[in-house]
């Protein structure tokens, strides 16, 4: 089953998406589209995701680091209703840490910052995706 990463941000959206196994996460591009209208996005994630044979669509869920939901948060669950109503099973994962964690590693990567701007969408897709992954492979004992 492969899934869609999205990271949904104010003027970008970066995307990944996992090999047919559900093991691995690869990122795909960044997409900025002409609205925020969530039926319009999740009109342009759809197509993205049919046209990759995608049956699942992970999107990073903002929270603060106290746990409740940040900013962008209503705008997600609206996008994520959206995208259920094409058809598609959405789960929202934790992104918590997620932007500086890419950051990071394009840091160490020794990536300029021109660079790092044009690429850090997608990875930080990248690792919300493969979070959700790892999970599904390594589910805590809270689960059993």
């Amino acid at each position: 089953m492969k899934a869609l990463g999205v990271d949904y941000g104010l003027s970008r959206i970066g995307l990944a998406v996992s090999d047919e196994s559900a093991r691995v996460a690869c990122p795909i591009g960044v997409v900025t589209p002409r609205t925020r209208d969530p039926r319009e996005v999740a009109a342009l994630l759809g197509n993205i995701a049919r046209e990759r044979g995608v049956a699942l669509i992970v999107i990073g869920f903002p929270r603060n680091m106290d746990g409740t939901p940040g900013s962008l948060g209503g705008e997600i669950v609206e996008l994520a209703r959206a995208l259920e109503s094409e058809g598609f099973p959405v789960e929202l994962w934790d992104e918590r840490l997620s932007t500086v964690e890419a950051e990071r590693a394009l840091i160490e990567g020794n990536l300029s910052r021109q660079k790092r701007r044009r690429v850090i969408d997608k990875v930080a897709a990248c690792l919300i995706l493969q979070g959700y992954l790892d999970r599904l492979e390594r589910p805590s004992s809270r689960d059993d």
